[in-house]
């Protein structure tokens, strides 16, 4: 599964739109993806919020084998 299912409209980054819809098609019982993720830092950093691109957890065998990021 994607999460968002579609790729924001607003977004006019091709190439994240590209790998978005690749990364939609792999089978949503074996990953979950999610698009877009924001984190908030803790305790004094350089930058307050971070945002990653793709997650990608990976469920086969019905245990998470791994996470690209």
């Amino acid at each position: 599964m994607i999460f968002p299912s579609i790729f924001p409209a607003d977004n006019n980054n091709s190439a994240e739109r590209d790998v978005f819809g690749t990364l939609a098609k792999l089978p949503p019982d074996d990953f979950d993806v999610y698009y877009g993720k924001t984190f908030r830092a803790v305790g004094k950093r350089m930058q307050d919020e971070y945002e990653i691109d793709f997650i990608i957890v990976d469920k086969r065998s019905n245990w998470i084998i791994g996470i690209l990021t």
